[in-house]
């Protein structure tokens, strides 16, 4: 009998299998033919068939099938997904359980006439019976019907974990069944003596039962969870299903198609027109769609739906993904990540993007290698501004250091016959103090904090001009081949910057070439567009440009150390032999000026620097030139000296008294404010730019107030876009960078002070 049960019990847990894997119209047909079946045999085999398990709790062959009945239902339900179909299975319980109670009455009646033979003897107490548990049946077959359903919208619209679903709903058919087994005896017999016991039977056999078929239907929610995950994602109201008009209903389910249709159709056309790859796959990574993007990549939309998207590319290419996609199907959570997938000629960047879509996964591979390429060059640009600005500040540092070295070494020769020997030392410490200066000017070229001095300017006259110093330069082993655009548009630029751009890179060009090679100078009139622009980074606009070309046949660089020639005191040369000043100083001045530097190289083929300046719009004045030091008489006049360096401060201080000149010396603005309200007639206010409280130019704006008269000549170790084009000084003030010499500050003094005078 336990065989029989178990194989009872197996054979229909396999029927909503069957049914899941047929199509549509075979399915609805051969499910409720199968229902049919069902409610007929559970009504008449009830009383027929038993198996006991234990001595108290006896499963009937009724209570065996109507549990298969409800499992097959619910599952069946999740399936279609439809509202109608619950619809059909109330009416179909309503009509087999009429046919069934018809039937009962007329065997009924069959069997009270004694006319007829009675070949079974059966008792007519059984028909009797079955009127009752059929109706009652019928009737607890739709409540608890719409109960589970109840529940299982409940349970949807709390908890969106697929695998907590499932356990909810078999422990909401488990329930319900144990429920089904206390109430049908209480309706059928409540005045049975063994009512108690029988409720404990009913209770047991159908927790027993729905525990059993609970198994199965687990099985069924893993193996189907597409149709799980679409049924949790479609809204399902009990009161539609009891109260909606069945045409009203109808509409309402074409209206969906229709909408999903239109979706659906909306959802290509975005796909295909979207230029970046984009597919789907279900949960067991079988290719669901493929747009025309993807298409791109050599595989045709019907070669890759359909199939396990692994196997369509290269196992070692992709294999990392999978993991990838399998972590967004368990969690249901986008995520994102970065691939590089390797290409003949260039790695290729790829960002991939995986959505959960239903019971699979959406994704979206975006080729980022452009914007990688442009990202690292705006990284190297930045690192290269913080670089610059820090040699810029420590180059501003060592000027106010090389001031008063210079002006003390300076008035000490002033004291001194150039016959003594002292004379000589202190000669020698100005010569160093130059050097040092000459290296502290190009630190600030690259960090683009030079004094500019802009006039209109040929390329092709800085290059004929050079040549013959560049020959003498790089030595007869090395041929020089010009190749000058005739028709060059000016630049504004500043010569003598841009004579120290042409030369560092023949110099750079000459230590590539240690045996001898070609060393090719020119120029062109170029118009550079967003694209090329844009590849290159940097932020250089696009427009017209005159390009400066030095193109030598040397051993060339790598990427890597290409990536680092413009950074300061970066050099290949063995120690001793370069300070990795050149390029960062051709960097820094291209840069101040407004253009733009690109490198081109390769190992034992050589290096190509093109520099793009723009086109001079308008003619720039060459700045008049300071006039040697030729005249140095003493002066009278008085000067209120403002500088927040003591070293600085009291070296002029020093010098220009030593001059004749009468010094009020401030140690800070408000020092320097104190001293402009205190002494009337002060003739020129000589002050640093760069102060910790006021600028100069504030500083001096305050002392006009208190005396109108006052002629200003600026210091400063630098000026940049802070000093001019933030308005702390305006073009054409009197201004002396540091370092500088007594005699030339003397000289800037006289010019300051006749200005006041003429």
């Amino acid at each position: 009998m336990l065989f029989t049960f178990i194989v009872h019990l197996i054979l229909f847990s396999c029927i909503p299998f069957y049914f899941a894997n047929q199509n549509s119209s075979v399915r609805s047909t051969s499910f409720f033919c199968y229902l049919s079946v069902l409610l007929v045999l559970a009504n008449y085999a009830g009383s027929i068939l038993s198996f006991p398990i234990s001595d108290n709790i006896v499963i009937s062959g009724g209570t065996l099938l109507y549990c298969a009945f409800m499992m097959t239902t619910i599952l069946f339900v999740i399936i279609e997904k439809e509202i109608e179909v619950l619809r059909g299975i109330i009416r179909l319980v309503i009509s087999i359980n009429l046919f069934i109670l018809v039937l009962s009455m007329a065997i009924s009646w069959a069997l009270r006439n004694p006319d007829i033979h009675n070949p079974f003897n059966t008792s007519v107490n059984v028909f009797n019976t079955t009127l009752i548990v059929t109706s009652v049946g019928g009737l607890l077959t739709i409540t608890e019907l719409l109960s589970l359903i109840y529940l299982f919208e409940r349970i949807k619209t709390r908890v969106r974990n697929v695998f907590f679903v499932s356990l909810l709903y078999i422990g909401s058919f488990i329930i319900v069944l144990c429920l089904d087994g206390l109430i049908f005896p209480v309706i059928i017999n409540p005045f049975n003596a063994n009512l108690l016991s029988d409720i404990k039977s009913g209770v047991a056999g159908n927790f027993i039962m729905a525990f059993a078929y609970g198994t199965p239907m687990l099985g069924f929610l893993v193996l189907f969870r597409k149709q799980l995950v679409e049924y949790i994602s479609q809204p399902l109201l009990l009161r539609e299903l009891v109260s909606a008009p069945r045409e009203r209903l109808i509409d309402e389910i074409k209206r969906k198609n229709e909408s999903l249709v239109l979706s659906e159709q909306k959802f290509r056309n975005l796909a295909e027109s979207i230029d970046d790859i984009f597919f789907s796959m279900d949960e067991d990574m079988r290719c669901t769609y493929w747009n025309k993007a993807a298409e791109r990549s050599g595989h045709l939309s019907e070669d890759v739906v359909g199939k396990f998207v692994f196997d369509v590319f290269p196992a070692p290419e992709v294999a990392p993904l999978a993991d990838f996609y399998r972590n967004v199907l368990m969690t249901g959570k986008p995520a994102q990540t970065e691939f590089l997938i390797p290409a003949q000629g260039e790695d290729r960047d790829f960002e991939i993007s995986a959505y959960p879509f239903g019971a699979g996964v959406s994704v979206l591979i975006k080729d980022i290698t452009e914007r990688k390429v442009m990202e690292a060059q705006l990284l190297q640009s930045q690192r290269m501004e913080s670089i610059g600005r820090l040699a810029g500040s420590i180059a501003h540092d060592f000027n106010n250091l090389l001031v008063p070295i210079t002006a003390n070494a300076e008035l000490g020769m002033m004291r001194l016959s150039p016959d003594e020997t002292v004379h000589g030392y202190f000669r020698r410490i100005t010569e160093a103090a130059e050097q040092a200066a000459g290296l502290t000017r190009q630190i600030l070229a690259f960090s683009r904090k030079q004094m500019l001095e802009m006039q209109v300017l040929n390329l092709n006259t800085v290059v004929t001009d050079y040549r013959t110093m560049i020959q003498r330069l790089i030595g007869e082993d090395i041929r020089i081949v010009t190749t000058l655009d005739a028709d060059l548009v000016p630049v504004n630029a500043d010569r003598g910057q841009i004579e120290q751009v042409l030369l560092n890179l023949v110099v750079n060009a000459r230590d590539a070439m240690p045996a001898g090679g070609t060393l090719t100078i020119g120029t062109a009139n170029v118009t550079l567009d967003k694209p090329h622009t844009e590849r290159h980074g940097d932020l250089q606009p696009a427009g017209r440009y005159s390009m400066l070309v030095v193109r030598d046949t040397g051993h060339g660089m790598d990427s890597d150390t290409q990536k680092k020639i413009f950074e300061p005191f970066f050099t290949t040369k063995t120690q001793g032999k370069g300070t990795g000043l050149g390029l960062a100083t051709v960097y820094g001045i291209v840069k101040q000026h407004g253009g733009n530097v690109l490198v081109h190289s390769e190992p034992n083929v050589g290096s190509t620097f093109k520099v793009y300046l723009h086109h001079a719009e308008r003619a720039v004045p060459e700045p008049g030139k300071t006039a040697p030091a030729v005249d140095l008489e003493l002066g009278t006049e008085t000067i209120l000296l403002v500088e927040d360096g003591a070293m600085v401060r009291n070296i002029l201080r020093e010098g220009l008294e030593t001059y004749g000149y009468t010094v009020l010396e401030a140690q800070d603005v408000a020092d320097g404010l104190r001293l402009a309200a205190e002494n009337p007639g002060i003739d020129l206010l000589l002050t640093d730019v760069v102060m910790p409280d006021m600028n100069g130019r504030e500083l001096h704006d305050k002392v006009v107030e208190l005396q109108p008269t006052i002629s200003v000549l600026f210091i400063s170790g630098y000026t940049d876009d802070v000093i001019v084009d933030q308005g702390i000084l305006e073009e054409g003030v009197n201004f002396l960078q540091k370092p500088f010499s007594i005699a030339s500050l003397v000289q800037k003094v006289k010019n300051c002070l006749g200005q006041k005078a003429g």
